[in-house]
Formats: structure tokens, C-alpha cells, sequence
């Protein structure tokens, strides 16, 4: 794991409170919310300089803690984003840390997705990734990355089992736990399986 101090300090915290969070006394994402900033953002960037990818297809994710919850710096470079994909057994925050997305928001009904809103995220807003929710981010700039932070709770070994979702083709994918990405970038052997909707 990297070390990074102010994110000792963030773990710390909600190492604290894991034992009220597992017997429903609070709850984990009010934690999170309140939380988060304890971690810097310049400890944040200097990791994403010294654990860069090549690959700008698909964004990048830097595990960062996966003990009790899982945490995450996530580079978007120019135009990339995410497909639309489910949060099906994790709930989360995510910080903008360096640069501008948008986060569209779908709802899933009888087998049909629908979009519900666009939201446009700045350097230090943050946004609450409920259970079940179904949404993607992209980088709004063509020239410049941006970066996020992102903890889940509980933690995620890996994307296995996770939909994501072509809204115009009407596909979905189920993904692999070798996905590094929730992206229709990923070669096909990290599908489990596509079919249309």
C-alpha cells in the first residue's frame, strides 16, 4: 500500500467508528462526507506523478488503502471517462482533486435505463456514490487530466460482477475481477458476458 500521512489520519477516523457503522448506529457515507478532507490534496497529486500509466484510454485508479474501505486516487485524462456503470454492493464519496467532470445520473426501471441529471464537479466538491446508484463521470477538458478521490465502504476487491451500461447501443457488460476499469475501452477478456437490453 502507499503510505501517505493525512490519509493514515483519514483511516484512522473511520477505524473508529467502523464497529458503530457495522451495528447501524451511523451511517458510514455522513463519515465519509465529513471526512474526506482530512486527506490532502497535495499528498494526492504527488502520488498520481510517481504512479502514472501510459495507457489514456480508459482512466486510471491507484489503490491506495483497501482494508476496511477502499480508497482510491482516479485519473481522467483529457476526454476520458467512465462507461455508465452500477454501484451494486459498495456505497462512496468521491472529491474532485485536481481539474472538471461531469457526473451524469441514470435510473434503471423494468430493464430500461433512463437519465436523470447532469451535475458538473470543481476542484473540491465532492459527491455522495449511494448503493445501487448507476452514473459515470467524465473529464470535461480535452487538454488537461483531472483527478479524483474516491473512498468506498465496504471495501471493493475488484470490479467482478460489476454492470456497466451502453445507453445507445442498449448493451451491458458484466465485468470481470480482472477489470481495471469500469470502460468499453478493456479488451473482451474482461467481459464475463455483453448482451443487448
Amino acid at each position: 500500500m502507499i503510505k501517505i500521512d493525512s490519509l493514515e489520519k483519514f483511516l484512522n477516523v473511520i477505524n473508529d467508528v467502523n464497529s458503530d457503522v457495522l451495528y447501524n448506529r451511523i451511517d458510514i457515507i455522513d463519515v465519509l462526507y465529513n471526512n474526506i478532507d482530512l486527506i490532502k490534496s497535495k499528498e494526492i497529486l504527488q502520488v498520481v506523478k510517481e504512479n502514472h500509466t501510459t495507457d489514456k484510454s480508459i482512466y486510471q485508479r491507484i489503490e491506495l488503502n483497501n482494508n476496511f474501505c477502499s480508497v482510491y486516487a482516479m485519473v481522467w485524462f483529457p476526454g476520458v471517462g467512465s462507461a455508465i456503470h452500477e454501484h451494486k454492493n459498495f456505497k462512496g464519496v468521491v472529491k474532485v482533486i485536481h481539474g472538471e467532470l461531469t457526473e451524469r445520473n441514470f435510473n434503471e426501471k423494468e430493464g430500461q435505463l433512463t437519465f436523470v441529471n447532469k451535475v458538473i464537479l470543481n476542484v473540491g466538491e465532492k459527491v455522495i456514490e449511494k448503493k445501487y446508484s448507476i452514473h459515470d463521470f467524465i473529464n470535461n477538458s480535452n487538454t488537461e487530466s483531472a483527478i479524483t478521490l474516491h473512498v468506498y465502504y465496504p471495501r471493493t476487491l475488484n470490479l467482478e460482477g460489476t454492470r456497466i451500461f451502453n445507453f445507445e447501443d442498449k448493451k451491458i457488460g458484466i465485468l470481470k475481477s480482472s477489470a481495471k476499469a469500469t470502460s468499453w475501452n478493456l479488451a473482451a477478456e474482461h467481459f464475463e458476458r455483453i448482451y443487448s437490453y
